[in-house]
């Protein structure tokens, strides 16, 4: 169990002190307090307060206007202070006043106490009023700036994701449109070595057989005449039917997003047709029309003798058969030879009395290297377009994200900033609000009567102008699009919702 350490400053024996003599400034028990205090004829005026109202305002007040008459001079230390000036705002002893303040003005000591008292009950009042509107104004605006701060954020966090996923659907679609260009061409380019490969063979084999008959003629014995016309093979190899016609690969570029298969463009192939065979057909027909009735065989009509005529397609001739002298068919002007694996276009010349066949083959050997050189360097030069389009459209986006998020900051700092300045504004008007609260209240709990007088003096009794926040919270919004057209829309735009509020009435007279 604690100790109670404290006795009675009267008998020095009971250990139960129960009250103060505010005059004698002496701990009292009970017992001395009745028998002893009270019976002391100067104590009669004495204020004797239970300790356990000690600590009270109350209490403090009682021992303060006691303290009023034992004031002593700051400069003459063994006097009372009597009087208070008014021009000085100092308490004076007689001396203080003889000396330089007799033509003051002047006041009662405990007037001005009481008037003191008062201004700093009523600035205590103020203060209680006003710090509340500050606490919750400081937490509005901190509510404000998390909320801001955390669109700011998360609209970062967007941008930066939306940068990753357009990157990725580039990259996506560039392997894409590289595979599609792969299947173009090397199937193509297998073919084309192949039918190389092919006419080189057939050509070797020919060459070989030249070469032994020219040194079968250069030889000077006979025999070697009947020997090399029983070796050599008197059946010369088929002319190879070349079905690679020369094509262009085409990269036709997009800059719309919106379709995902095209986010680069598309790859186009444009056959290149010419002319590889010529019939000859009855010098005296003159043909302007022809159409397919049958497989292989087709009509026309006879500009000369005006009825039309069947024919056939043999080796290199035209083989014609009258079938009607009708002249106003409607047929048109030409027709497609569809043969297995090749397709040819039939035709006719104005004067001339030849049908041509327009196909999309070449029978020159030494032309397939030519193609494949030509169509395997458009093919290169297809493939690095869309590298350097790759390139390109990721550059553009990282630019337009510096873009975006640069717009974006320019949006939210000064507003940070701003918020950060109120703040700040705000809680030191907070903090000199309570700091003055807490330095009144620690004066009045003070049994000393000049801190009362001190205090009011230094207190500043006019409270700091209410801050009109000018800040309503508002929404930061990221519109995305697809569009690439746009460069600076390449992601989308920031946009801004301001949210208004009521801040002041005012009242009008009714």
């Amino acid at each position: 169990m604690a100790q109670n350490l404290m006795v009675c400053q009267f008998c020095e024996t009971s250990n139960e002190p129960k009250y103060k003599c505010v005059n004698c400034d002496l701990i009292l028990c009970e017992g001395c307090k009745i028998k002893i205090h009270t019976k002391i004829k100067k104590t009669e005026v004495h204020q004797v307060l239970d300790l356990k109202e000690f600590s009270n305002l109350g209490a403090s007040e009682t021992i303060r206007h006691l303290d009023l008459k034992d004031i002593h001079c700051s400069i003459h230390n063994a006097e009372h202070c009597i009087i208070y000036c008014e021009d000085c705002k100092v308490l004076l002893c007689a001396f203080c006043l003889l000396e330089s303040h007799q033509t003051h003005t002047l006041a009662k000591i405990a007037e001005v106490y009481h008037k003191k008292v008062k201004e700093l009950q009523e600035l205590e009042n103020k203060i209680h009023q006003e710090l509340p509107f500050y606490v919750d104004l400081e937490k509005e605006l901190k509510q404000t700036k998390s909320v801001e701060n955390d669109q700011y954020n998360e609209i970062k966090q967007r941008i930066l994701k939306k940068e990753s996923e357009l990157t990725e659907i580039i990259t996506k679609q560039r392997e894409n449109l590289i595979t599609e260009l792969d299947k173009l061409w090397k199937p193509r380019e297998d073919d084309i070595s192949k039918h190389l490969s092919d006419t080189a063979e057939k050509c070797d084999a020919l060459t070989r057989k030249k070469a032994q008959i020219e040194e079968t003629f250069q030889s000077h014995n006979a025999t070697a005449i009947f020997t090399a016309s029983g070796k050599l093979d008197k059946d010369l190899p088929t002319r190879p039917v070349n079905t690679i016609s020369e094509q262009k690969l085409l990269f036709s570029e997009t800059r719309i997003l919106g379709d995902r298969t095209e986010v680069f463009g598309s790859i186009l192939i444009i056959p290149t047709c010419k002319i590889t065979r010529t019939f000859t057909t009855d010098p005296n027909a003159a043909l302007y029309r022809i159409q397919t009735y049958d497989n292989f065989k087709y009509i026309f009509c006879d500009l000369k003798q005006t009825n039309l005529k069947s024919f056939e397609l043999k080796d290199s001739e035209c083989i014609t058969a009258s079938i009607a002298n009708e002249n106003k068919l409607n047929i048109i002007d030409m027709t497609i030879l569809t043969k297995a694996n090749s397709n040819s276009l039939l035709f006719t010349v104005a004067a001339s009395s030849e049908i041509k066949c327009l196909s999309n083959f070449t029978s020159e050997g030494k032309e397939l290297k030519q193609t494949k050189s030509v169509e395997n360097d458009k093919y290169n030069e297809i493939k690095q377009r869309i590298l350097k389009k790759e390139s390109e459209l990721i550059e553009n986006i990282t630019k337009q994200r510096d873009n975006l998020i640069t717009e974006l900051d320019k949006l939210w700092k000064p507003r940070e900033d701003e918020m950060s300045r109120q703040l700040t504004d705000t809680a030191e008007k907070c903090d000199a609000l309570a700091r003055n609260k807490i330095q009144i209240e620690e004066t009045f709990q003070s049994h000393n009567a000049t801190a009362i007088l001190t205090a009011s003096g230094k207190l500043d009794k006019d409270l700091p102008t209410r801050p009109v926040n000018t800040i309503s919270e508002q929404k930061l919004l990221f519109s995305e699009t697809r569009n690439l057209e746009d460069t600076k829309e390449v992601f989308g735009s920031v946009l801004i919702g301001p949210e208004c509020k009521i801040t002041g009435s005012f009242t009008l007279d009714n």
